[in-house]
């Protein structure tokens, strides 16, 4: 754009001095020659920036398929001899050494992300990830080098409780701890937790509500206990 727009100022130089030098030149062929001149220049500056964008869009949509593809053999387990470490965590924008943590989520539809603008979401709490898009799975690697950086993906990962207090969440989760250790007895947690058996049932439907999964439904059970479970039971850095 500075060699257009450079080019564009000497172009309307050396016409202000034919102008100047040429009375038979009028006033309304200079001004029709300038807005040539600025149009011109517009057609070239939008030609230039169009490409730029479709090339930038080339070059991310390879690199993240370049990403994809060693994401999936990584997580796989496949031998990447082509590669060193640290060329591994180059191409995946990781830092060269852990600990990390591998998340896999359940895709609500064949193709759709289970876990839409995670990357984003992560990297704006300065944690870095990469993932891959399956049919029915969404995977994922990333860097956590302390506990607040695991608390953060698992509170990302739960994001159901979001806008709930500390204390409202933390209730939420012990309540559904006591119930599992009591073999889903209201009743017994209720005695553990020294309030009435609906409130255990109470809080345990705002768990339904919030994450829409049923504990009346074993996979769906399952997949709460295994997610409450992983928050639980991260090893400390």
């Amino acid at each position: 754009m500075d060699a257009y727009r450079i080019a564009s100022h000497h172009l309307w130089d050396a016409v202000v001095q034919i102008a100047t030098a040429r009375p038979d030149i009028g006033r309304d062929v200079l001004i029709n020659t300038t807005k040539r001149i600025w149009h011109l220049q517009d057609a070239y500056t939008d030609a230039m920036t169009d490409a730029y964008r479709q090339q930038i869009a080339h070059q991310v949509l390879e690199d993240e398929a370049e990403r994809a593809a060693l994401t999936e053999a990584l997580l796989d387990g496949r031998t990447l001899s082509d590669y060193a470490v640290w060329e591994v965590a180059q191409l995946l924008r990781l830092p060269i050494s852990g600990p990390y943590v591998v998340i896999a989520a359940t895709c609500p539809t064949v193709g759709k992300q289970a876990l839409p603008g995670i990357a984003a979401k992560l990297r704006s709490a300065d944690i870095f990830s990469a993932w891959r898009l399956l049919p029915d799975f969404q995977v994922g690697i990333a860097h956590v080098s302390t506990q607040s950086k695991r608390d953060t993906v698992i509170e990302l990962l739960l994001n159901q409780f979001d806008d709930l207090s500390d204390d409202e969440k933390g209730l939420l989760f012990q309540t559904f701890r006591i119930w599992l250790a009591n073999k889903g007895s209201a009743v017994n947690a209720a005695a553990q937790l020294y309030c009435h058996p609906n409130t255990v049932r109470h809080l345990l439907r705002r768990i339904e509500e919030r994450t829409g999964c049923s504990l009346a439904v074993p996979d769906e059970l399952a997949e709460l206990c295994l997610a409450f479970e992983i928050r639980q039971n991260l090893p400390e850095a």
